[in-house]
C-alpha cells in the first residue's frame, strides 16, 4: 500500500508538472481554450493511469485510487472543456476494466469532473494564489457528495452483493478528500512557480527592451578564453548582424579607435588584475563599414572580490546620439551667439530680488559696445548695471521688474543709460519672467540701444515743427502779402495826388497839411514793406555789404533813439567777409534788434554788438536751423543785459503778434519779419535767452566769395523830360492810372494811358512810335504785363521797359518774362524814384537809339 501512496503522489506531481508547462507557455496562455483543453489532457492522463492500477483493499468492492484530485481540478481550471476531456479519458480507463456498474463507473467520472466547473462558477480562481483555499473546501465537500450518492447507486443496483460498510464509505472518502488537498498544494506550488518563470521572462524581455532603447551591449570573457561572447545588444553596436555570437578577442580588441587603444587596454588589464575602473571609460569604435561610433564601457569581474578572475564583463553603452545631439546643441549655441554678437542688441538673464543686487546668469559679451563696460565688470560688480541707469528711470523700471515676477507677464519699456563715456543713451527692453532650478524667479531680457533712432525722431520732430510753422507762416504770408498788395495800390493813389497837391499849394499851412498826410502815406508804405518782409514776400534787392560798415551806419543814427542810461558796445572783426544781402532790410532788422534790446533793459545796462566769421559743418546746422547749409557765414550778435526772456515762451517769440510788451508799446511783428528777411535771404536768425541773464540774437548770413566794391560817386540821371519822349502806360486801377499820368505830364513826358494789357497793345500797333513802356505786371485780359512787354517787343525789340508791381509774389514771373536791363519797381512809388527810373532808362534807350 505505500508503494501505491507513493506511486500515487508521484502521478499527481506529474500532474503538478504538466499543469505547470501549460500556465507557463506563452502560446497557451494567450489561446484559452487550447490551455482548457491541455489542461484536461494532463489531468486525464493521470487519471487514466491512476484508475488502470487502482488500490483494491480485502474485503472492499470499491477501489482505493487518487482520480478525484485531478478530475475536479480538471473543471476548476480547465473548466467545461477540461472537465469533458479528463472525463472522457478516464472513461476510457473505467470502461477497459470491465465489471459491474462500468456505467455508474463513467458517470462518476463526468460528475466528479463537473463538482470543478460549477465551483469554479461561484469562486474565480485568484490570480496570486489562482486556488482559493475556499474553493478547496468545496471542491473536497462536492466530491464526497458525488462519491456518497455513487455508493448509494451501486448498492441499489446491486441488491444480492454485501453492503458497504461504514469503514469502507470513511476510507474512500478520506482518500478522496486528501487526493484533492494534495492535487491543491502541487497546483499551488506548480502556479507559483510558473509565475516565478513567466515573471522572469518578462522581467529579462523588459530588460532586454530597456538595453535595446537605450543601446547597451554586454560581452564577457572567461579567464584564459581567446573568444568572447557577445549579446544582441553588443552586436547592434558594433555593426555585426544583430544576434549573440562569439568573435576573437583580438578582432574585439581590434575595432576600438586606435587613438583610443590605450586608454580602453590600460581598462582591460586592470580589470583581469581584479581592480575594474570605478567610472566608466569613453572611446570610439570603428564598425567594418568604417563608422565611427562613441561608446561608455562599465567593467565587472567574477568573483566579487576574489583573489583570480575567472570572468570579465563589460558593458557598453552607444553615445553617438548623445555626442551628435551634444555638438548640435553647442553649434546652436555658437550660431545663436554669434547672432547675438551681430545683432545691436545685448541679452542679459539674472535673479532678480527687490532688497538685493541682480545675480546675474547670462551677459551676452556686445554689452561693451552699448554700456562701454565688459561682462567680466558686470560679473565682478552687479550693481554697475543699476548704478549706469538713470535716475529719472531707475524706480520705473524696479516696479516693472517687480510686477514681472509676481505676474509673469512680460513687459517691454525704454528707459536711459549713462555709458561710461558719459554718453546719454536709450534702450528698449523686452523683459519676461521665469522660475528657475532652484525655484528663484529668473529675468531674461533683450536690451536694444535705440539712441539713433531716438535722436532721429528728434530731428524729425524738430522738422515737422519747421514745416508745421512755415506752414502757418505761409498761409498768414498769403494773407498779409494779400493786403499788402491792394494797400501798396491805395498808398500809390494816395502819395501821388499828395506829391501832385504839393506841386500846386503855394499856403504855408496848406502845405504842412499835404506834408504831414505824405509822411502818415510814407509810414503806411513802411507797414506794408514790413508785412512783405514777414509774408517773406517783400522784392529784396541784395548787393554786397560790409556788415561792420551797416553795423557803424546804424549805431549812429540810432544813438538818438537809446537813453543815456544804455551803453552801446561794438566788437567788430577785422577782415570780415562780404555778405550779399539788401541793405535797407538788414539795417532794419538790426535796428530791430537793437531796440528790442533798449526795452529789455530796465534800469543801466549794455548792448553788445559783434561780427564774426564762422564755418557751419553740418553737426552745427542741425542745432541753428534745418534749412542751412553747411558753409561760411558771417555772424552779426547783439546782446543785452536785460532782463531775458523766460523759457515758457522762448519758443513763442517769432509767432506773428507775439509780444511781452505792454499794449501799445509793440505790434509783434519785429523777430517776425526779422526771420522771415533772413529765411528769404538765405540765412536763420538763432536766439539764446535766461531769465535774468539777458538775450542773445545771432543773425547768420551767408558769406560770398566776392568782396564788397570800392565806393564811387554815381552820376544821378536827370528827372526832367529831355525832348518830350513818348510813354505807354498800361495800368487797370483807374485812379492810380491818373496819378500816373498827372506826374508824366507834369514832367514833361507825352503819356498814352491804357487800362488793360489787351488795350495797351492794340494802341501801340496802332501807333508803335513811343520810346518806353510802363506797365503793372498784373492786370485783366489776355496778357499781363510780362506778356505784353514780350508781344510788344517782338515788334520793336529795344523797347525800354518799366515793370511795376503791387505785391512781391510777381518775382517769379518777373524773374521768367523780364530782361536784365528792364527797371522793376514795388509801389508805392514815390515821385522822384518814378522820375529817376525814367530818365535812367530812357538815357539807356536813348545811346542805345544813336548806336543804331
Amino acid at each position: 500500500m505505500v508503494l501505491y501512496v507513493l506511486n500515487s503522489f508521484a502521478l499527481l506531481i506529474l500532474a503538478g508538472v504538466g499543469v505547470f508547462y501549460v500556465l507557463s507557455n506563452e502560446k497557451l496562455r494567450q489561446q484559452r481554450l487550447g490551455q482548457q483543453a491541455m489542461i484536461g489532457l494532463v489531468m486525464g492522463v493521470v487519471v487514466f493511469i491512476v484508475s488502470s492500477d487502482a488500490y483494491i483493499v480485502e474485503n472492499m468492492h470499491a477501489p482505493l485510487d487518487s482520480k478525484v484530485g485531478p478530475l475536479v481540478f480538471a473543471g476548476y481550471l480547465g473548466g467545461p472543456i477540461g472537465a469533458f476531456v479528463a472525463a472522457a479519458i478516464g472513461s476510457v480507463a473505467r470502461i477497459s476494466i470491465g465489471g459491474d456498474n462500468t456505467w455508474l463507473g463513467v458517470a462518476y467520472f463526468f460528475a466528479t469532473a463537473l463538482v470543478g466547473v460549477v465551483v469554479a462558477r461561484f469562486i474565480r480562481t485568484d490570480e496570486k494564489t489562482n486556488v482559493p483555499q475556499k474553493a478547496v473546501y468545496y471542491l473536497i465537500a462536492g466530491a464526497l457528495f458525488i462519491q456518497f450518492i455513487t455508493m448509494l447507486l451501486a448498492t441499489w443496483n446491486n441488491e444480492g452483493t454485501p453492503q458497504t460498510g461504514p469503514q469502507v464509505i470513511l476510507l474512500m472518502s478520506a482518500a478522496n478528500a486528501l487526493s484533492v488537498s494534495v492535487m491543491y498544494f502541487i497546483i499551488h506550488r506548480a502556479h507559483a512557480i510558473a509565475s516565478s518563470t513567466i515573471a522572469a521572462k518578462e522581467n529579462a524581455f523588459r530588460l532586454q527592451l530597456a538595453m535595446n532603447a537605450a543601446k547597451i551591449g554586454i560581452f564577457e570573457r572567461e579567464a584564459g578564453s581567446d573568444y568572447v561572447r557577445y549579446d544582441k545588444g553588443l552586436a547592434h553596436i558594433w555593426g555585426l548582424p544583430e544576434h549573440p555570437g562569439v568573435v576573437p578577442a583580438e578582432e574585439a580588441k581590434a575595432i576600438i579607435f586606435e587613438e583610443d587603444r590605450p586608454a580602453a587596454f590600460d581598462a582591460m588589464a586592470a580589470t583581469w588584475a581584479g581592480r575594474p575602473p570605478e567610472a566608466p571609460i569613453f572611446f570610439r569604435i570603428k564598425r567594418p563599414d568604417g563608422e565611427i561610433r562613441h561608446v561608455q564601457a562599465s567593467w565587472a569581474v567574477e568573483p566579487v572580490g576574489g583573489h583570480k578572475v575567472e570572468r570579465a564583463r563589460a558593458i557598453y553603452l552607444d553615445l553617438t546620439e548623445v555626442y551628435q545631439l551634444q555638438r548640435q546643441k553647442e553649434d546652436a549655441e555658437n550660431r545663436l551667439s554669434k547672432i547675438i554678437e551681430d545683432l545691436p542688441i545685448a541679452f542679459l538673464s539674472f535673479v532678480y530680488s527687490p532688497t538685493a543686487a541682480v545675480e546675474f546668469k547670462y551677459i551676452s559679451p556686445n554689452c561693451r559696445s552699448i554700456w562701454g563696460y565688459t561682462e567680466e565688470e558686470f560679473w565682478d560688480d552687479p550693481t554697475l548695471f543699476s548704478k549706469l541707469i538713470h535716475e529719472d528711470d531707475l524706480p520705473g523700471l524696479r516696479v516693472a521688474v517687480t510686477s514681472t515676477t509676481e505676474t509673469g507677464e512680460p513687459f517691454s519699456k525704454r528707459f536711459k543709460i549713462t555709458a561710461r563715456n558719459g554718453e546719454l543713451k536709450y534702450l528698449d527692453v523686452r523683459a519676461s519672467a521665469s522660475t528657475s532650478s532652484d525655484g528663484r524667479m529668473q529675468i531674461d531680457s533683450f536690451l536694444l540701444d535705440v539712441t539713433a533712432e531716438v535722436e532721429t525722431q528728434k530731428k524729425l520732430d524738430r522738422q515737422i515743427a519747421v514745416a508745421q510753422q512755415a506752414q502757418k507762416n505761409e498761409a498768414i504770408g498769403q494773407l498779409t502779402g494779400g493786403v499788402a498788395h491792394d494797400f501798396n495800390n491805395l498808398l500809390a493813389i494816395i502819395i501821388g495826388n499828395i506829391e501832385l497837391l504839393q506841386d500846386t499849394l503855394t499856403d504855408k499851412d496848406q502845405l504842412d497839411l499835404a506834408n504831414a498826410a505824405m509822411t502818415a502815406s510814407e509810414k503806411g508804405a513802411d507797414l506794408t514793406r514790413s508785412l512783405l518782409a514777414f509774408a517773406r514776400k517783400s522784392t529784396l534787392t541784395p548787393s554786397l555789404i560790409d556788415l561792420n560798415k551797416t553795423v557803424l551806419e546804424t549805431k549812429k543814427w540810432t544813438a538818438r533813439a537809446i537813453p543815456s542810461n544804455i551803453e552801446i558796445e561794438t566788437h567788430l572783426l577785422d577782415g570780415l567777409w562780404a555778405v550779399k544781402a539788401d541793405a535797407g532790410a538788414t539795417e532794419s532788422a538790426l535796428l530791430n534788434l537793437i531796440l528790442n534790446a533798449r526795452d529789455a533793459i530796465s534800469q543801466s545796462g549794455t548792448i553788445t554788438i559783434e561780427t564774426n566769421n564762422i564755418v557751419l559743418l553740418e553737426s552745427d546746422v542741425a542745432f541753428i536751423d534745418m534749412a542751412l547749409k553747411p558753409g561760411r557765414y558771417v555772424l552779426l550778435s547783439v546782446r543785452d543785459t536785460g532782463k531775458g526772456i523766460p523759457q515758457e515762451t522762448l519758443e513763442d517769440i517769432f509767432e506773428p503778434f507775439f509780444t511781452t510788451k505792454s499794449v501799445g508799446s509793440g505790434s509783434g511783428l519785429g523777430l517776425s519779419m526779422v526771420q522771415g528777411f533772413m529765411q528769404q535771404s538765405g540765412g536763420a536768425v538763432q536766439v539764446s535767452s535766461k531769465a535774468g541773464a539777458g538775450t542773445t540774437v545771432r543773425l547768420y548770413f551767408r558769406a560770398s566769395e566776392e568782396a564788397v566794391p570800392s565806393e564811387r560817386e554815381e552820376k544821378k540821371p536827370s528827372v526832367a523830360a529831355l525832348s518830350q519822349e513818348r510813354i505807354l502806360v498800361a495800368e487797370d486801377e483807374p485812379d492810380l492810372l491818373s496819378v500816373i499820368v498827372n506826374t508824366l505830364e507834369m514832367a514833361g513826358y507825352r503819356v498814352t494811358a491804357a487800362r488793360s494789357g489787351d488795350e495797351a497793345l492794340e494802341l501801340y500797333k496802332a501807333d508803335p512810335a513811343f520810346d518806353l513802356l510802363l506797365t503793372d505786371v498784373v492786370m485783366p485780359g489776355q496778357l499781363r504785363g510780362t506778356k505784353l512787354a514780350e508781344v510788344i517787343r517782338e515788334i520793336e525789340p529795344s523797347l525800354p521797359v518799366i515793370f511795376m508791381s503791387g505785391y512781391a509774389g510777381d518775382a517769379t514771373e518777373l524773374d521768367e518774362g523780364a530782361r536784365p536791363e528792364d527797371t522793376k519797381l514795388m509801389k508805392p512809388v514815390q515821385r522822384q524814384y518814378l522820375l529817376s527810373a525814367i530818365a535812367k532808362s530812357l538815357g539807356t534807350y536813348g545811346v542805345e537809339r544813336r548806336g543804331d
